[in-house]
């Protein structure tokens, strides 16, 4: 049977890249999008997420949420210069074909939990705030849910927005230490920096989409030339242009967990001045363990994987 999943996203290219994999499977069920701030405005989310499903020509239920984060005083900023200023590296497309879902993003998560419960899989690829005010609105959730999967933080490596924080993490620190504190049916699994930056896709990689695939494959040939020049030319000094779809290994950690290697541990996020959004990791084996963490529940944080294994999946569904 398929395993159902909700992505709550903020596209965003690499973000489009996890909808089109994660939609292009055999093996999973695309049964709704959330929007949230992040990358761009969430009204921007929304239309974009629903554009992406007009690429498919997929009626999936699209909710908009969160424009602002869980708390603090923080006014969201956003990465056009990654994204371009339409959010899906400054292609053209036509208006969203229809409106999004009347249900907000955490009455929706909600809903589809207790319609399928303990079928339904959260993959979380944007800052954390729908997720936080899902748990708020129905305590139950994280029992109801199969597991919750979240791109974001990093365990064992640097930031990305700063020394210490990951995008998504640094973007609603208050949502994050919401979502990480919560126990859940099954440990949150985290796919981070540790392994989303060990997974580069190069110009010929995305040319190979193409051919496989006109339709999606062309789209994210397009939209991946305005991501590879950022990071070409801002963010990283490889031999050769490249770009990261960090919100893609989730949904590889979904169809296949067996190419990532993982370690238990417990998550705190800082929300300090200096360390804003820097997500503290500390594994079970710690000889001496510390109480401020482990005090919280047990989270699986992925800290390797194999590259070449994750690119052959999404050339495979992009293939069907």
């Amino acid at each position: 049977m398929k395993e159902k999943i909700i992505i709550d996203t903020d596209p965003g290219i690499d973000d489009a890249m996890a909808i089109f994999f994660a939609s292009q499977s055999p093996n999973l069920d695309l049964i709704g999008l959330t929007t949230v701030f992040g990358n761009v405005p969430v009204e921007m989310s929304t239309d974009n997420a629903i554009r992406l499903c007009d690429i498919l020509k997929k009626d999936i239920p699209v909710c908009t949420g969160a424009g602002k984060p869980y708390g603090g005083d923080v006014e969201p900023s956003f990465a056009h210069f990654v994204h371009g200023d339409n959010g899906l590296g400054n292609i053209e497309l036509p208006p969203p074909s229809r409106q999004e879902d009347p249900r907000s993003a955490a009455e929706f998560i909600i809903e589809m939990a207790k319609k399928y419960p303990g079928e339904v899989t959260l993959v979380a690829v944007g800052p954390l705030t729908n997720v936080a005010h899902a748990l708020d609105l129905e305590p139950e959730l994280p029992n109801l849910l199969k597991r919750v999967v979240v791109m974001g933080g990093a365990a064992r490596v640097k930031g990305n927005v700063s020394p210490v924080a990951e995008a998504n993490i640094w973007n609603d620190p208050y949502g994050a230490e919401k979502v990480f504190a919560t126990e859940y049916a099954k440990p949150l699994t985290l796919i981070g920096l540790d392994v989303t930056y060990a997974v580069s896709f190069s110009v010929e990689f995305n040319d190979k989409l193409e051919q496989l695939n006109p339709v999606i494959g062309s789209f994210m040939n397009k939209a991946a030339k305005f991501y590879t020049k950022f990071y070409s030319e801002v963010f990283q000094n490889a031999k050769e242009p490249v770009c990261y779809f960090h919100d893609a290994l989730a949904i590889a950690h979904i169809i296949n967990p067996d190419i990532f290697q993982y370690q238990d541990g417990y998550i705190r996020v800082s929300k300090d001045e200096l360390c804003y959004g820097q997500t503290s990791f500390e594994g079970t084996d710690n000889p001496m363990p510390n109480p401020a963490w482990s005090s919280q529940p047990i989270v699986s944080a992925a800290l390797k994987v194999n590259d070449d294994k994750v690119r052959d999946l999404i050339q495979e569904a992009y293939s069907l």
